[in-house]
């Protein structure tokens, strides 16, 4: 502190020493006075911002004592509600399984003694890990969840990897579990340590170990049907390299009304101004996916005034099936009705722009609104030995100056909006065939500009982006890219021969069907109380069907069968007609899980004929696949006992007369269980008649009489 008080006491004397010298020449005593309030006044503005930085370096860092709690404010307005996009569930479905099962690997370390209650360690093994995400993405998981809960189904999910966590900790017999823990607690893909009895085989018996790896839901049933080592009906599939949306929800970034019109251009003899709009296609998340624009746009007048808010849609490119989800009317994206693609594919297909270059900037009349132009500097990827391509560009409408790569969101590649993409999946071409969207000239700017769209068929379906010349008229050609739609396709790659066995659990795991000696534990279908192979019952006539799943790549889809009069096997299956005003089903198609039309769905209802998702009352509907809320009933012919009607119609309403009496035609019942494999005949109480006849007692449960073989093989 003195240190302190002799420095300041020397500043000051040093300083009144230099202002007595710089007032030497100064005899006239008014401009002697109004020079010593000058000199002091900027010595004290001089101190205080030294002290001011000083006092700043101080307290930046430093946390002053927290007040009393204020009072507790008004409850604020009731916010819009929430809005959860295709990716939530998947979030979600990641989230509560490595949550429960750190809970468990927690537990099982307390239960070992080698952790305090107050620790909580977590799994980072980067296997596991993104095991789990693999399933939470799945086409499988998707459609599980459209059955059960997906809380349910989470909860199912970590109660296998806790069951199995359990197994690896009972097979360690290292001091404290040291081995297990280290495998558990190793960020990376390490080598499984070699435990007795091979505890890691247990996960993969399990249906949801397979969920997201390369079969959609893996395996595929092969089904050997009298004939023939080729299975035409399963056959291998191509891969897409990427996926792709397209749509036309833009978002708007300026209206801008300022420059100056002009007249005519020589092509056709259009009427330009230099107004102009500016639109951006935001990454969108759909099925889990993060998709990926590759460029802006940017409009004149003409395409303008054909904005509007409807017709608002994302449709998949490449499936087996085009989805297109319609948003009707949406304030939030104002735009051209003009589509374009969105890509999602991993880091050796699609990456974050490294570098931009600028190539035009602007302000209006009134020089403000600042716009530049940025494009992205294409990219060579040593390790791939790829070049990675700009499709597109990028406007900056907050300066002229600053780089995509800094602005303030965007300031690390990963956060960067657009992706460069890989040379494989592009296609060039060069046209002169191009319509105007708009050009700099006369606008005060030096640079040339100008925005044209190629009119090529093939551009238009694909990226359908503004394509930038450095000129101001027609430029004769233009170089741009098209993507090979091509790479985008899920498609047969043709017939699939196999030998005489079920599946090749080397290659593709064990599935949903098994060998013969799995566990009904390690299936799916006894979670989901949805049989995989069963008769049933129709509980209003006494009916007999026979259900089996058709080895699709669907959970929920199934074949149904019937032994005819004067048949041995079930040889034939039911389908609707192609003519959605036929009702009339046809019960002797040959067996083709290929025709949409003969696949049907199963819906478990409960007591109260009410559809439920637990099916523990054994009651189901089943629904014709390509019908919308047609359902298969039976009604017995008058003529005879010996067959029936089957059509497809809607359920009668619960008000109806006879509700009961027309609802039995469409209920069946199970007298069967299906384990993971095989069907298990429910053995009767001694008191119960074998050869009874189901009545239309919902809750009765009537008896078989025969089980026909549901397949020659």
């Amino acid at each position: 502190m003195i240190i302190y008080i002799l420095l300041g006491l020397v500043l000051l004397t040093i300083t009144v020493f230099i202002g007595i010298k710089m007032s030497e020449g100064i005899t006239h005593p008014s401009l002697l006075i109004f020079y010593w309030v000058v000199y002091i006044a900027t010595i004290l503005t001089i101190a205080n911002a030294v002290s001011t930085v000083f006092f700043y370096g101080v307290l930046r860092s430093k946390r002053g004592i927290p007040g009393d709690q204020g009072r507790v404010g008004d409850k604020g307005d009731t916010g819009l509600p929430g809005v959860c996009d295709t990716g939530c569930s998947t979030k979600a479905c990641n989230v509560s399984i490595l949550k429960n099962i750190n809970n468990t690997y927690a537990s099982l370390l307390r239960d070992y003694k080698i952790i305090k209650d107050t620790n909580t360690p977590t799994i980072k093994n980067r296997e596991i890990i993104d095991n789990i995400k693999l399933i939470c993405n799945s086409d499988p998981y998707k459609q599980v969840t459209s059955i059960k809960p997906g809380n349910m189904v989470n909860n199912y999910i970590s109660d296998i990897y806790s069951k199995w966590l359990k197994v690896l900790f009972e097979s360690d017999t290292s001091n404290n579990k040291k081995t297990i823990i280290s495998y558990l607690e190793t960020d990376g893909l390490e080598d499984k340590p070699d435990l007795p009895g091979n505890p890691f085989a247990e996960i993969e018996k399990y249906d949801i170990y397979y969920w997201g790896r390369e079969r959609v839901f893996s395996p595929r049933i092969i089904e050997y049907c009298n004939n023939g080592d080729v299975n035409k009906l399963a056959p291998t599939k191509y891969t897409p390299l990427v996926k792709g949306i397209r749509t036309n929800m833009h978002t708007l970034l300026r209206n801008h009304d300022h420059f100056k019109m002009r007249k005519s251009k020589w092509k056709i003899g259009y009427y330009y101004t230099y107004k102009y709009s500016l639109f951006r296609t935001n990454p969108y998340t759909y099925d889990g996916a993060v998709y990926y624009p590759l460029g802006d746009w940017w409009v004149n007048d003409r395409y303008r005034n054909n904005l509007n808010t409807t017709n608002k849609f994302i449709e998949t490119i490449g499936t087996e099936k085009t989805k297109r989800i319609n948003f009707g009317s949406n304030s939030l994206f104002t735009g051209p009705n003009d589509s374009t693609l969105l890509l999602a594919a991993d880091d050796n297909y699609l990456m974050a722009p490294l570098e931009w270059d600028r190539i035009w900037y602007s302000t209006d009349v009134n020089h403000n609104w600042a716009t530049s132009v940025w494009v992205p500097r294409d990219y060579y990827n040593k390790k791939l030995g790829k070049w990675f391509r700009g499709c597109g560009f990028y406007v900056n409408t907050n300066d002229r100056h600053t780089s995509p790569r800094h602005i303030v969101g965007f300031n690390t590649p990963e956060r960067q909006p657009f992706r460069l993409v890989n040379e494989d999946l592009l296609i060039t071409r060069t046209s002169s065939d191009l319509t105007y969207l708009w050009d700099a000239k006369n606008s005060g700017v030096s640079e040339q500009l100008s925005f044209w769209l190629p009119n090529d068929p093939e551009y238009r379906t694909s990226i359908n982006l503004p394509v930038i010349a450095r000129s101001w008229s027609h430029p004769g050609s233009l170089k741009y890219y098209i993507l090979n739609l091509e790479k985008f396709k899920e498609r047969s790659v043709g017939e699939a021969t196999f030998k005489h066995e079920l599946v090749d659990r080397n290659q593709y795991g064990i599935g949903y069907f098994g060998l013969p000696s799995r566990e009904e534990k390690y299936s799916i279908f006894p979670f989901l109380n949805i049989p995989m192979e069963v008769q049933l019952i129709n509980t209003g006539n006494g009916d007999k069907l026979f259900v089996k799943h058709s080895g699709l790549n669907t959970i929920n889809s199934y074949i149904v069968r019937r032994l005819n009069i004067g048949d041995q096997d079930l040889t034939t299956s039911f389908g609707v007609s192609s003519n959605p005003s036929v009702t009339s089903v046809n019960t002797k198609l040959s067996i083709n899980t290929g025709n949409p039309n003969q696949i049907w769905k199963i819906e478990c209802i409960d007591n109260n004929n009410n559809i439920s998702t637990d099916c523990r009352s054994f009651r189901y509907l089943i629904k014709a696949s390509e019908r919308e809320n047609l359902y298969l009933s039976s009604l017995m012919k008058e003529s005879t006992t010996d067959d029936f009607i089957y059509t497809v119609k809607p359920l009668p309403a619960k008000t109806s007369e006879n509700y009961d009496i027309k609802m039995a035609q469409f209920i069946w019942f199970k007298p069967l269980s299906a384990t993971g494999n095989q069907l298990i005949m429910e053995i009767p109480s001694p008191s119960s008649t074998p050869t009874s006849t189901p009545t239309s007692t919902p809750t009765q449960r009537p008896s078989a009489t025969s089980t026909p073989t549901s397949s020659s093989r």
